[in-house]
């Protein structure tokens, strides 16, 4: 419960919550007939709405978040790609506005270029976000052979002080690598919806997916984006006590 609670006050975590409920809600539509998954569409639908008009405030949030542009990245190919990234998601948000906007009937446009702009915004910002992670993944294993490298070269005492911070170094970049794998799935499968949004007939799956398909990788993604947001939860409170 206090976990519940703790990611209820998060924004992001709130946010990650209401993504996997309006997710696995249209996954499960396509299990149902009749009422009762139109039910679930409808959930589906309704959750993602509010969950757009909440993002109708994140453009400082964003901005604040983006601000250093890479800046604490030592590596130059992942600063470039977090530099990319930042651009296209910074783009999105305006975009996105407009689009609703639109389709709230605020401005006499049609909502649809929009919305597909927004989509192709967020869909460069995932394949960069995608490659950053490989080369951090690239990056995390090099550390890691060099580490043990540098062990059997030193062969410290089985039980001695080197010997600690050996495994503790090992373990942090374990968890690192993990974490990034994670990320890399959560991404692979927010693309594969994104591309099935995009109205490019003919261009590998677009527009091939029903919403249950679809859905399923928003509920894959959503749940990574669950489990990551309730370890940082856990690490946050840790630290503070």
């Amino acid at each position: 419960m206090d976990t519940y609670v703790g990611l209820l006050e998060g924004y992001h975590s709130r946010d990650n919550i209401l993504r996997t409920i309006s997710y696995a809600a249209g996954f499960a539509s396509g299990a149902f007939k009749g009422k009762f998954a139109k039910d679930l569409i409808i959930i589906a639908n309704q959750v993602s709405s509010a969950r757009t008009v909440n993002r109708l405030l994140d453009d400082v949030l964003m901005w604040r978040e983006t601000s250093d542009w890479g800046s604490s990245e030592k590596d130059a190919v992942s600063r470039r790609l977090v530099i990319l990234g930042n651009v296209a998601i910074q783009l999105y948000y305006p975009i996105e506005k407009v689009a609703w906007a639109a389709d709230s009937d605020i401005l006499s446009l049609k909502s649809g270029p929009w919305w597909d702009a927004g989509t192709a915004a967020w869909g460069i910002y995932l394949l960069l976000n995608i490659l950053r992670i490989v080369r951090q993944l690239i990056l995390i294993r090099s550390k890691i052979i060099r580490l043990l490298k540098q062990r059997k070269l030193e062969s410290p005492e089985r039980n001695g002080e080197k010997d600690a911070e050996f495994i503790a170094q090992l373990k942090e970049l374990k968890s690192s690598r993990r974490k990034e794998y994670l990320s890399l799935v959560k991404n692979i499968a927010d693309l594969t919806m994104c591309i099935n949004w995009l109205p490019l007939k003919g261009f590998l799956w677009s527009g091939r997916l029903s919403v249950a398909k679809n859905a399923f990788f928003g509920t894959v993604s959503s749940l990574i984006g669950l489990y990551l947001s309730i370890a940082d939860y856990h690490v946050r409170k840790t630290n503070t006590e």
